[in-house]
């Protein structure tokens, strides 16, 4: 017995093998998605949850309007509520390190709109132009409290998405 452990040793190693977890998980939640990547060299998880021309980034939604669109004076609706300006939600986001007091970390005249995750608790869709000459654009959010959830369910670290 002695001599055939000695043996297996010899032929496989020290290290016993074990099965790793896959390097790439997807998930699907509604209209979210949920991609969770474990680095295989420090076994940490990152994640993305995302959604058509939306992703979740530090406790914001960033929502993608167009390329070269100014979107620093662009109003929002949420459902049936009456719209509002998105500068509303500038400070919150500087909290949540979308924008810091240094300037954009993103451009303003890349398209995006940041809102904190929690304005959509329960939410089905958010309208948002970018300014009166340009014609809203509808998101579509319902599920995305249940998709972040799912997502720290999976192990993702909050910093992570």
């Amino acid at each position: 017995m002695l001599a055939a452990a000695a043996l297996a040793l010899s032929l496989f190693g020290s290290h016993a093998k074990t099965a790793a977890a896959p390097a790439e998980v997807h998930y699907g939640v509604g209209r979210w998605r949920i991609d969770v990547h474990r680095d295989s060299f420090t076994g940490r998880l990152s994640c993305k949850v995302h959604g058509q021309d939306m992703k979740v980034q530090r406790n914001s939604v960033i929502f993608h309007l167009a390329a070269g669109v100014e979107t620093t004076h662009a109003w929002f609706k949420i459902d049936a509520a009456p719209a509002r300006p998105v500068s509303e939600a500038f400070a919150e986001e500087e909290a949540n390190g979308y924008f810091p007091m240094r300037g954009w970390i993103d451009d303003p005249a890349g398209g995006d709109v940041a809102l904190p995750v929690s304005y959509f608790d329960g939410a089905y869709k958010v309208m948002i132009r970018a300014s009166p000459k340009y014609h809203p654009k509808t998101f579509h959010v319902t599920g995305l409290t249940a998709a972040v959830a799912a997502a720290k369910n999976a192990g993702c670290p909050a910093e992570s998405f």
